[in-house]
């Protein structure tokens, strides 16, 4: 899993095995474009290996964030550990907080796909009751 835990362990609901027939048949099949590289954002990342996983099944303009600065960490190194270049080329990787991204997102842009699959719960669960 790159870490202390099995990969499956930094997925709190369904994995890239489960999600994956969702995703190509019910998602990227309808937006599907030859001219166009499907521009996919994740917020809240994490410690998810999802970034990977869409690397690796050929996705290539992937955007990440995660509030967390160790986790854009762990992040930067399964992706270096996959392709060296990844993350330079490829992949935007930032720490952030999903409430304020106007420094890190210009209000120009675009994504064809936001795929969340834990930021509201992990906001929620911050505790801070900041729920804006």
């Amino acid at each position: 899993g790159m870490g202390d835990f099995p990969a499956d362990e930094y997925s709190w609901y369904y994995g890239w095995d489960t999600l994956k027939p969702y995703f190509v048949d019910d998602v990227v099949s309808t937006l599907s474009n030859e001219n166009h590289e499907l521009q996919i954002l994740l917020p809240g990342i994490g410690n998810d290996p999802l970034l990977l996983d869409l690397y690796g099944a050929g996705y290539k303009s992937l955007t990440a964030f995660d509030y967390s600065s160790s986790a854009i960490e762990r992040q930067e190194a399964l992706l270096w550990y996959a392709e060296p270049d990844a993350s330079t080329k490829y992949v935007k990787l930032f720490q952030g907080d999903a409430r304020n991204l106007q420094k890190e997102l210009p209000s120009d842009s675009f994504f064809d796909i936001v795929l969340e699959k834990g930021a509201f719960d992990a906001i929620y669960l911050s505790g801070d009751g900041n729920l804006e």
